[in-house]
């Protein structure tokens, strides 16, 4: 599980210009890349206290993250399926359509 996560942060890290382009969206997104890089410093993985830990961060509403989260979602799905097809996730261009 570990080294997955390393290889989605790896992946997100790379790619959050090209996936999003308002510069909210971006600081959202690096935000969320930010938390699961310190995945094992965090006390509480609940929703709430997740999105009150982003808003800090970002200073935005709590429905701005929710976009951002939900292209993440579509993100993940096609990485975990490639990462556990292949044993590896691709970091070079991504396909943006679903």
């Amino acid at each position: 599980l570990n080294h997955f996560l390393d290889c989605l942060i790896a992946y997100f890290d790379k790619n959050i210009c090209i996936i999003f382009k308002k510069k909210r969206d971006i600081d959202i997104a690096y935000a969320i890349v930010e938390l699961l890089k310190r995945r094992e410093e965090i006390e509480n993985f609940n929703k709430k206290s997740l999105y009150i830990l982003i808003r800090e961060m970002t200073n935005v509403n709590t429905s701005s993250i929710t976009s951002v989260v939900n292209v993440f979602k579509k993100h993940y799905k096609k990485v975990s399926n490639n990462f556990y097809s292949n044993g590896t996730v691709t970091l070079k261009k991504i396909n943006l359509f679903f």
